[in-house]
C-alpha cells in the first residue's frame, strides 16, 4: 500500500535538501512519521493528473493510515486483516460514489 501511495520502491534513493548525494531509504521508515503527523500530502504520489476531490483525499488518508499501522514493529500494534479489509472497503466506497 505504501508503494502505491507514494509511487516509490521499497528501497529508494532520497536526496536531502541542499545535498548532492542520495541516501538509500526504506519506504517503511521514511513516510511513517509524516503520515502519522497528518502531513500525507508531503509523501503522496502526485503523478495522477487531475486534482483529487475531498472524498478521494479522505480515501487516500484512510489507506495511508492503515498502511502505516500494518508496518508497525510490534505485531500487537498492527490491525487484523479483517480491519484492513474494512478500511479498504470504506475507502473504495468513498471513491466509487464520488
Amino acid at each position: 500500500m505504501l508503494e502505491v501511495l507514494t509511487g516509490k520502491k521499497t528501497i529508494f534513493n532520497r536526496q536531502e535538501e541542499g545535498e548532492h548525494s542520495s541516501i538509500p531509504t526504506s519506504l517503511v521508515a521514511f513516510p511513517l512519521p509524516i503520515i502519522e503527523a497528518g502531513e500525507l500530502w508531503k509523501v503522496v504520489d502526485r503523478r495522477p493528473a487531475r486534482e483529487p476531490t475531498a472524498r478521494q483525499l479522505e480515501a487516500v488518508n484512510l489507506v495511508a493510515r492503515a498502511a502505516a499501522r500494518c508496518v508497525r514493529l510490534q505485531g500487537k500494534e498492527r490491525p487484523a486483516i479483517s480491519e484492513v479489509v474494512a478500511i479498504l472497503k470504506t475507502a473504495l466506497e468513498l471513491v466509487i460514489y464520488d
